[in-house]
């Protein structure tokens, strides 16, 4: 029997053969000198496959350096090694807070790199298997239970409401007639080409509610997503041909709606939103130009809004995975300073204490609280303790039963406290000078629609 020793130089042999031989391959023959970069095929089929052969503590020392891989790449690495190698080891991978600083470099990747297919990178519900691997199926097969970590490396705010596990759609069979079931229909029969629904509904639509013990199928709404609206997002059209597909989507809107049912129709500067009588939602245009789905959901605020129902599969950002499996959403600089037309928009205090209710706190990770220790000089339980006090002093934290509010009444949630937080949070790292700093910026700017459709009342 070949011992793992040799296993890994026969490995390493193989890949490093392997390697060249693509190189070569690829490289433009008239310019010797080009330069090659790995692509994610590569390491997909011909790298990840021999990555089990080598120790535990090869593969953790070089794997999160691969940033320019898909999501999916990493786990599956991570997953093999769990096949070969201790559980120790395979645990402290997946909680070791690396992987969150990884999550931001790699959406970097998907932003600025000129993939050949805007799927690349991106998580779909079929991989759950994967990218969840504390997850199951419960008895009855009619959700997917994620199990989340019983503690994050980091510093977590408004986590009050953050449960140990989460029930999601099994399937996408099951989260089609859920999102059927949460939107009344009301898109039915619409042409999806160039069309994705993202945003809060997507993520009601794969919630399943397992705190009532009468739920008995996967339409049961638990109120959660109740102010929803149905956001639908135009990509890769022309306004010309974006237009013509608002009037579309509008014609299909009205002829689900019961017979004799009067519609409104108001546009502003950044959505068209088409009204019918309640309790049946509002189907929300969002007017910005985008040439993919990707683009869509990479300019979202909040992780866990970062996913997209095309009609066919839901896409995820790997970050809204990762927002599922642990329950937070990933502080950065953006929620406070982005705008609305670029890469990824700012986030307003009523949404973050909105998904802070839906169980979906912020969490500020480890590398934040670092360099905020270099500025300062103290180390990083000094850190958190002056981020607890900035948090104490700024704002009042008092919790109803599970559940937050935008109110100032006595009990709820104080949101001004909460904006003086951030702000005093963004004038530190605007103090600080380090471009190892892990912060998004922003690059170019898109414009919105000309879009021609007015106020209009229509019977």
């Amino acid at each position: 029997m070949t011992s793992s020793s040799s296993k890994w130089g026969n490995a390493t042999v193989y890949a490093k053969n392997v390697v060249n031989n693509y190189i070569a391959a690829n490289r433009d023959c008239n310019d010797p000198n080009a330069q090659w970069h790995p692509s994610p095929f590569l390491f997909k089929y011909i790298l990840a496959p021999i990555i089990p052969y080598f120790p535990a503590i090869v593969v953790e020392s070089f794997i999160w350096k691969f940033h320019a891989i898909p999501y999916l790449n990493l786990y599956g690495v991570l997953l093999r090694s769990r096949l070969y190698h201790s559980k120790e080891d395979y645990s402290r991978s997946f909680s070791d807070s690396k992987i969150d600083e990884w999550i931001l470099l790699n959406e970097k990747w998907l932003r600025n790199e000129a993939l050949p297919d805007w799927r690349y990178g991106m998580v779909t519900l079929e991989d759950a298997n994967i990218v969840f691997p504390r997850s199951t199926l419960n008895d009855d097969l009619s959700a997917r239970l994620v199990f989340r970590p019983n503690a994050l490396p980091g510093y977590e705010i408004l986590c009050h409401a953050r449960e140990p596990h989460v029930g999601i759609q099994p399937s996408t069979v099951a989260f089609k007639r859920n999102f059927v079931h949460l939107t009344h229909g009301l898109l039915n029969s619409v042409d999806w080409n160039n069309v994705v629904v993202a945003g809060g509904i997507v993520l009601g639509a794969l919630n399943v509610d397992l705190s009532n013990t009468i739920y008995a199928g996967p339409e049961y709404d638990s109120g959660k997503w109740t102010s929803s609206d149905v956001d639908v997002y135009i990509y890769g059209l022309s306004p010309i041909n974006a237009n013509k597909k608002i009037l579309h989507i509008f014609d299909v809107f009205r002829s689900n709606l019961p017979p004799g049912m009067r519609t409104l129709v108001i546009r502003n500067s950044r959505t068209i939103t088409f009204y019918a009588e309640y309790p049946l939602r509002r189907i929300q245009i969002v007017l910005k130009a985008v040439n993919s789905p990707k683009d869509v959901l990479l300019n979202f605020d909040l992780d866990v809004c970062a996913m997209a129902w095309d009609g066919t599969h839901l896409w995820m950002l790997p970050r809204a995975a990762r927002a599922l499996e642990t329950g937070c959403n990933t502080f950065t600089m953006e929620l406070i300073r982005g705008d609305y037309l670029s890469d990824r928009r700012a986030s307003q205090p009523h949404r973050i204490v909105k998904y802070a209710s839906r169980g979906y706190g912020l969490r500020i990770l480890p590398s934040y609280i670092s360099h905020l220790g270099q500025f300062f000089e103290l180390d990083e339980a000094m850190i958190l303790a002056y981020i607890s006090f900035l948090e104490r002093k700024s704002c009042t934290w008092i919790q109803e039963p599970n559940n937050f509010s935008e109110s100032t009444a006595e009990g709820q949630v104080h949101l001004t406290g909460f904006v003086a937080f951030l702000h005093r949070i963004q004038i530190k790292f605007r103090e600080l000078d380090d471009p190892s700093l892990p912060v998004q910026e922003s690059d170019l700017m898109t414009t919105s629609y000309d879009v021609t459709l007015t106020l209009e009342y229509i019977n």
